[in-house]
Formats: structure tokens, C-alpha cells, sequence
């Protein structure tokens, strides 16, 4: 498996424009392992805020302000909120845009937590150094706050 240079753009109904995440996973529908839209937990994300608010709380933040690294995490961080807040519908395959995605966890052993229509599981190989190498040209997908291809 192979994570391709692909960059998830979610558009907000108000036009913004937020970054995503992927995963391997999964897919019921295309019954193989393919790259899907990572979850969006907003409670994570609100932790991730008050993490910044609370770190800009001394007498030297508030009399000099967010320095601009935190400024601008924290809009990011916002945007996300506001996607998560936005989003209605579980993580979607990359490949045919169903929600019926499993993400791919594997234990000590390499074995994963799927198992396949054939009636075994999935195992993880260890990775050939030799094995040929491949280059993808990056890639933009657009999505609406649901998760479908615009």
C-alpha cells in the first residue's frame, strides 16, 4: 500500500475552503483496500483549540497577542470545527464515494480487523526493498462538507 500525493479540499456552504485527511480502508462496495476520508471528530478538534487558548493565557500573551503560528493553527483549527459541524455523513471511499468504508487497524501479529468475502483475514507483508518504486503526479480532490466529489 502505497499512499498517493493526494490533497482532500472540502468546500463549506459558505465557500471556504477547509484541508482534509485520508486513511487506508476498507471498502464493502469495491471490496478491496482503497484510500477513504479519515473521521472528523469535533471533540478532538475543540481539545486541539483550548490546547492553543490555554498555552496564550499568560500576562505576556494577552499584552502581545497569538504569536502568528498559533494564529494560524487556530483558523485552521476552526475551519475544521466548522466542517465537522457541517458534516452529516460517515467517512466516504476515495474511489467510488460509499460510506460503507472500514478503517484498516492491524494488531501485533500484522493481522488486520477485516475479513475478506474468501473467509480470511487481512495480514500486513513485510515491505520487498527491492520492489519496484512509483511515482504519482499529485492530485486535488474537491468535496463538498458531505464528502461527495464536486
Amino acid at each position: 500500500m502505497q499512499h498517493r500525493p493526494i490533497t482532500l479540499e472540502y468546500r463549506l456552504p459558505s465557500g471556504e475552503t477547509v484541508e482534509g485527511y485520508r486513511r487506508f480502508a476498507w471498502c464493502a462496495t469495491c471490496c478491496k483496500i482503497t484510500e477513504a476520508e479519515d473521521a472528523i471528530e469535533s471533540e478532538s478538534i475543540q481539545a486541539a483549540i483550548k490546547v492553543i487558548e490555554q498555552r496564550n493565557r499568560g500576562i505576556a500573551k494577552r499584552l502581545f497577542g497569538f504569536s502568528k503560528e498559533d494564529v494560524a493553527e487556530l483558523n485552521s483549527l476552526q475551519a475544521k470545527l466548522r466542517l465537522a459541524q457541517a458534516r452529516h455523513s460517515p467517512p466516504r471511499c476515495l474511489r467510488c464515494g460509499e460510506t460503507v468504508v472500514t478503517p484498516l487497524k492491524f494488531d501485533a501479529n500484522g493481522t488486520s480487523n477485516i475479513t475478506h468475502s474468501c473467509g480470511l483475514r487481512l495480514f500486513l507483508a513485510p515491505e520487498d526493498p527491492d520492489a519496484p518504486r512509483f511515482i504519482f503526479q499529485p492530485e486535488v480532490i474537491r468535496l463538498d462538507a458531505d464528502g461527495r466529489r464536486i
